[in-house]
Order: structure tokens, then sequence, then C-alpha cells
């Protein structure tokens, strides 16, 4: 083990891992969740784009429909 190696485990036991392998793997599975979450985010802004796309195209056929006094021809 080199000088690197032996300070890169003595940084990781310092903060409570056993070694600077498990420190490593903490990190990349903080990465990771961080990954999935902005992941997640983007999906759940997608929907809503979506949801309010629908919800203003129903506004819309329903005002066209209101205007020329056929509301009864909608259909959501």
């Amino acid at each position: 083990m080199n000088r690197c190696e032996w300070e890169a485990d003595a940084a990781a036991r310092r903060r409570g891992f056993a070694d600077r392998h498990e420190l490593f793997a903490a990190i990349a599975a903080e990465r990771l969740a961080a990954i999935r979450e902005a992941e997640h985010l983007r999906e759940v802004e997608a929907a809503r784009e979506a949801s309010n796309s629908k919800v203003s195209d129903w506004i819309g056929r329903f005002d066209r429909a209101r205007q020329s006094n056929c509301a009864h021809n909608i259909t959501i």
C-alpha cells in the first residue's frame, strides 16, 4: 500500500468507514441516489406538463363548444 492509499484509508476511518473502499462505495451510493432523484423529478415535471397540456386542451374545446352552443359534444 502506498502513502496515498494509507492516507485515504486513515481519512475514511476518521469519518467512520472501515477503509477507503467503503467510503468510496458510500459516496457512489449517494451520487446514484441523487441521480435517481433528479430523474424522478424530471419525470414528474414531464407528467405535470402533459397534464397541463390536456387541461388546456379541454378548456379550449369547451370554449369552442360553448361558443357554438354545442357543449354536449365535449368528451373528456
